[in-house]
């Protein structure tokens, strides 16, 4: 930064030769707390001697002791002002027009700021008081409710309480804050904010009173903090949040693009544009900055065909974990290993600086890879805590997961499609819902007799005709297996059939009530014209006009992608089998796959369809599509980022081989939409018992979601509120817990369908 300070003029001066900054020349055991925190010396950050090699563009006010003063061997350095103590240096620092940059002014004349946030932002100078760990969080972040300040001013301080105990440093205090605070709106900078975690109102406003006797006028608003993450700005939404740069250093920012080649990529390092203008001198090139990167998915998930889904990492799992960072090993500097960490945005960023090339980074294999290392990763702070022996944990976290029977399922139904948005926009239509259900999806809602003919069954078989149903022996154990089986295989063998009137006459149904609902159609040939009203009451009515003919391509897509089949359901007139002869297997005749008696193929007959198997056994007996619709709703919420993890069951301790263990809970789905973590649990019933709301509980605890979304069945809004209520309760800090109800009324059920070309 500082070559290229000197080689641009200030906003009222012309370029200066040499920067004028802090410097200390004390031993390191020496310790000024209150200057290197809120101003920065140049000897402590920077190797030893480096500001004497470099005085042609460096002349520093310069600490040192009395002994090093009198010491006639020291080296001097003739464009150095030598100062004793911290006493001179906030005289230096109170000067009046004396171009003095500290590495703190250094920094936030190029370091960028968050802007977007809807967050109040604070005027004039705040001062953090207080030694605590959450005072000095708060006076760490407290930069980002700031505007950016001109040059030379002072915008934040931190001071320990005991420093308000001494006099003369609160006099020396307020000249420098006369000279170098801060401005506000009404361009004066005798107001400033008093804040702090550790003391309460009554001594803020005490501190407050005794800085204010210690100079000339002076405004003093006191904010006692709860906790230090008040002072984090609030965004309006993630896509909001973003760094600006300003003030007469602004400039745009660094950017570079490239390609993948298959999952790897060569990230382009792009260097700040200070370290471009003006390369700082060798010994002076240590440092980093944080690359942001935004990745394209390669499953692309995008409602829009011209706009690819983001990488959007969440805050909440770790899985920038999941991809691979490979960089120089030769780094003369020491670039910061293992720097890596979302930022705001849900971006991919990580640590460089000068000496790197270009780094390979890895995606990981797909997203269920990369959500599972997520929900396992249990290290935290990595960075703090790397030379820990042994490493400190945070959160516990699951340490096992795997894909259950429904998330196979869940997932092979998705599969039967190109991509997940063209089965979304075919499973959650209306119409095809309702047809599902009538191809054997919803037998067993609209088939209640079948339950009750399995009681009558095993009533009959235990000879219990009446009463309770006691389970005495073994052999009676044994019947009620038999029976279910042989109910369960009677189940999964019927596969209705619907044939093509029938389903054009469904259709017509369905767009009549849409019209008359919406819109009074005039049918103009092949197309229908709707008359649809418009918002405004005064306003003319629009027209929307759509084909008639809607089914059949939307048929034939659906056959293409083996969602449904496409023959003859027949009964044989000698053995009474009912068969399926797919139209790909058909010839001059069709057979019994019985008997194999022969008939001919039907001439006037209309085709009949059946719906695939797999799609019928998993909406059937796995309640996969409770969690589609979930996903689905979810989905239309989304802008940049949608990807997710099927089922999974998971342990709290991993299985050992060859001793099985049972999972400890089950999580139906884990969608990251636009970074947001959502753990789903879609369930047909209206409520959740107690054992349910515990396991939820402890996947909320170990996943930390940003909101636990649990799909039930359809119920009243206070049953839902009365659910939500009860469940957030149990919720861990920071987990909104949303319910929702499974409504198929809600599902589009628009006059045109999916797929029709």
């Amino acid at each position: 930064m500082i070559p290229t300070f000197l080689s641009r003029p200030g906003p009222f001066s012309p370029p200066t030769a040499r920067l004028q900054t802090l410097d200390s020349e004390y031993p390191r055991d020496a310790l000024f707390p209150f200057l290197e925190e809120n101003f920065g010396l140049f000897g402590r950050s920077y190797p030893n001697g480096l500001v004497m090699r470099y005085s042609d563009i460096l002349a520093p006010v310069t600490l040192l002791s009395a002994e090093q003063r009198d010491d006639p061997h020291m080296h001097r350095n003739p464009h150095a002002n030598y100062v004793l103590g911290e006493a001179q240096v906030m005289d230096v620092l109170a000067e009046r027009r004396r171009p003095l940059v500290t590495l703190s002014n250094l920094s936030e004349m190029y370091a960028p700021y968050l802007t977007g946030h809807s967050t109040r932002l604070y005027e004039g100078l705040t001062i953090v008081v207080g030694d605590t760990p959450a005072d000095r969080l708060a006076f760490w972040n407290g930069i980002h409710r700031k505007d950016r300040s001109r040059p030379y001013e002072i915008q934040q301080l931190r001071l320990s309480r005991d420093s308000f105990e001494d006099a003369a440093f609160l006099a020396s205090l307020r000249r420098v804050m006369a000279t170098r605070g801060a401005y506000g709106s009404a361009n004066r900078n005798d107001a400033i904010g008093l804040e702090s975690c550790s003391l309460n109102r009554e001594q803020l406003v005490d501190l407050g009173n005794r800085l204010r006797e210690a100079g000339n006028f002076l405004t003093v608003s006191v904010r006692p903090l709860g906790d230090p993450s008040e002072v984090i700005p609030v965004f309006d939404g993630r896509s909001s949040a973003r760094y600006s740069t300003g003030g007469f250093m602004e400039e745009p920012e660094a950017k570079a693009s490239t390609e993948f080649r298959g999952r790897h990529l060569s990230v382009p390092v792009a260097p700040p544009w200070h370290v471009s203008e003006a390369m700082p001198p060798q010994p002076m090139r240590g440092g980093a900055w944080m690359v942001d990167v935004m990745l394209e998915r390669e499953v692309d998930h995008s409602r829009s065909s011209n706009v690819r889904d983001v990488w959007m990492l969440p805050r909440r799992i770790r899985i920038e974990r999941a991809f691979t960072l490979e960089m120089d090993s030769n780094d003369r500097i020491g670039n910061p290993p293992g720097m890596v960490r979302p930022n705001v945005n849900g971006m991919y960023t990580f640590a460089t600086n000068l000496t790197q090339r270009a780094p390979m980074l890895a995606l990981p294999e797909d997203d269920l890879t990369a959500i599972g290392i997520g929900i396992q990763d249990g290290f935290e702070w990595r960075e703090f805590e790397r030379q820990r022996k042994p490493p400190k944990h945070g959160r516990e976290r699951f340490q096992h997961s795997a894909i259950s029977d429904k998330g196979r399922y869940l997932l092979g139904v998705l599969q039967l499609f190109e991509d997940v948005p063209h089965a979304f926009a075919t499973l959650m239509e209306g119409f095809w819902h309702d047809e599902f259900q009538v191809l054997g999806a919803g037998l067993l809602e609209r088939r209640p007799d079948l339950a009750t003919r399995v009681v009558s069954t095993i009533r009959n078989r235990l000879g219990q005709k009446t009463g309770p149903v006691t389970l005495r022996t073994e052999t009676e154990f044994a019947r009620l297996g038999e029976v279910a089986l042989r109910a369960a295989a009677e189940l999964r063998a019927e596969t209705p059939a619907r044939s093509y009137g029938e389903l054009a006459a469904d259709w017509k149904q369905s767009v009549e009530e849409w019209l008359k609902r919406d819109g009074t159609p005039q049918i103009q040939g092949r197309m229908a014209v709707v008359e649809v009203p418009s918002d405004d009451p005064d306003g003319e009515r629009g027209e929307l006009s759509y084909p008639a003919d809607y089914l059949d391509p939307a048929i034939q897509y659906l056959c293409e992608r083996q969602v449904l089949f496409q023959g003859y359901h027949w009964t044989c007139q000698t053995c009474f089998n009912k068969n399926w002869s797919g139209v790909e297997g058909l010839g001059r005749s069709m057979e019994c796959s019985v008997c194999r008696t022969a008939r001919p193929v039907p001439v006037s007959d209309e085709w009949d369809f059946r719906a695939n198997g797999f799609l019928v056994d998993a909406y059937r007996f796995h309640g996969v599509e409770a969690v589609i619709w979930a996903m689905w709703t979810l989905f239309r919420q989304a802008r940049s980022s949608f990807y997710f993890s099927p089922s999974l069951t998971l342990w709290k301790a991993y299985p050992q081989e060859g001793r099985p263990k049972k999972p400890d809970a089950e999580v139906d789905a884990i969608v990251i939409a636009d970074g947001l973590v959502y753990a789903i649990e879609a369930t047909r019933s209206k409520g959740l018992s107690a054992d349910e709301i515990e396991k939820l509980t402890m996947i909320a605890e170990r996943i930390r979601p940003n909101v636990l979304y649990v799909a039930a069945g359809e119920q009243s809004a206070d049953d839902l509120k009365a659910l939500q209520g009860n469940l957030q309760k149990q919720m861990p800090t920071g987990v909104e817990a949303q319910v929702v109800a499974f409504d198929p009324k809600a599902l589009s059920r628009a006059p045109y369908l999916w797929g029709a070309r």
